[in-house]
Order: structure tokens, then C-alpha cells, then sequence
């Protein structure tokens, strides 16, 4: 499967379009622990999420929020997830909501239900509930499965200070580009732009290429797909 190529959407997008989108929440319970993850694709490559974490007995509910204005529509899938440790025995209810405001660049203030779990916690637990929680970057989606598989770049060291190495694996042969972008979703540069054989390569990215200190994204297009993951930048 072709992948699609990116590109930005300054115009505003329709809650409607956005949550037609395929979608997956499970839950993985260890112990006192449960772990609720929300896949999906294909995703703003861009998006920066907040999440909003409320429990009212046995029922969790998530609010996520896309806090980036531009969108960066593309071929592959991001992971939420959210950790509760210290949970009582007993069945659980979670239910993820997606929330789409205006002031991001949406057309009306809308929540939606992405999906609902239950799981079952049969150990007891801590006299307090502890909750974490992230988004890991995004990447490729190929077929019809529901499996994310692993990022097929790397970016070390992190956070970048003065120069880092980006290293390709050989999944990447053909025409290959490379695009940073920031916390709003503006293009700042390109790193490469060109062939690439498809053997073990690597570039240097250097502070001096972007403008401030902050998060920002790197997206790498080839024909195999396309990978984007968040890097902070110190100047």
C-alpha cells in the first residue's frame, strides 16, 4: 500500500471527518494495574494530545484533546495510553472520549465516544490510585492489522543539544524525505530530501537548524510509509 504524502490542512476540519477514523481501546491488567491503550489511524501526524483522566468508583473515563492547530494527515497510527496502579478488585468500566474544539482548529466544540473497555482487577490494591500517562510517536500502518509496528528510525542523543544522529534502517530505500516541523504544526526545515539506497545510513541534525528550544516533530517519508516521533530540542 502507497503511502499517502503529507500535507497540511490550514483550513478548519470537521469533527465528523476526524472521528470516522479507525479506532481501538484495550485495556492490559497486571495485578493492582491496569494499563488502557487507544490506537489508531490514519492520524494527524502533528498532534500532541492532552488527556484528561477522571474515576468515579468503578467507571474511568479519558478525555483526549488534539492541542495542534495545522494538521499533517498521514498514512500511520498513534498509541495513547494511560496507567492506573493502586485499582481495588473489582470490574472496571473505562470509556475514551475525544474532545474537538474550535479554538484547535475544528469546526464546532464536539466530544465524541472513541471506545469503551471492562476489565477485572483481582488483587488488592494500594490505599491510592496513581495515574500516568503519554502518547508515543507515530507510525507507519501497513494491511488491515491492528498492530503498531516499531518506529523504523532513531534519533540518539535525546533531547538534542547541539547535534544528534538520525539513523535509518533499510526499510527506507527509495526517494526519502525528512521534515521537521514544530508544536503548531508549521514546516521549519527539511534535514534530507533525496535517493536513498537502502543500506545503513545516518544524518547529523544539529541545533543551529532550528529556531528555539522545544518539542518538535520529525517526519521521514519514503515509499515504505511514514514515521513522525517528537524530539526536544535544547539551544
Amino acid at each position: 500500500m502507497k503511502p499517502r504524502h503529507v500535507f497540511l490542512l490550514f483550513a478548519a476540519l470537521t469533527a465528523s471527518a476526524v472521528a470516522q477514523k479507525m479506532e481501538r481501546v484495550y485495556t492490559l491488567v497486571e495485578g493492582d494495574s491496569a494499563t488502557v491503550f487507544n490506537v489508531a489511524w490514519p492520524v494527524n501526524c502533528a498532534s500532541r494530545f492532552t488527556l484528561d483522566v477522571r474515576q468515579h468508583g468503578n467507571t474511568i473515563t479519558i478525555t483526549q484533546r488534539d492541542t495542534i492547530q495545522a494538521k499533517a494527515e498521514c498514512n500511520c497510527g498513534f498509541r495513547l495510553w494511560t496507567v492506573f496502579r493502586g485499582l481495588q478488585r473489582g470490574l472496571y468500566t473505562v470509556d475514551v472520549y475525544r474532545e474537538y474544539l474550535v479554538k484547535y482548529g475544528y469546526s464546532s466544540d464536539t466530544t465524541v465516544l472513541i471506545g469503551r473497555d471492562s476489565f477485572d482487577i483481582f488483587e488488592s490494591g494500594l490505599p491510592f490510585v496513581s495515574v500516568r500517562k503519554g502518547q508515543r510517536e507515530c507510525v507507519p500502518f501497513h494491511g488491515d492489522s491492528w498492530d503498531v509496528p516499531p518506529a523504523v528510525f532513531s534519533i540518539y542523543p535525546l533531547p538534542l543539544q547541539s547535534s544528534s544522529t538520525l539513523s535509518f534502517d533499510t526499510r527506507w530505500a527509495g526517494q526519502v524525505t525528512i521534515s521537521v516541523y514544530d508544536e503548531t504544526g508549521r514546516k521549519v526545515f527539511t534535514a534530507f530530501e533525496g535517493q536513498y539506497p537502502g543500506t545503513p545510513q545516518s544524518i547529523e541534525l544539529s541545533t543551529d537548524a532550528f529556531p528555539s528550544s522545544g518539542v518538535y516533530h520529525v517526519l521521514v517519508e519514503s515509499p515504505s510509509g511514514i514515521v513522525a516521533r517528537m524530539i526536544p530540542v535544547i539551544k
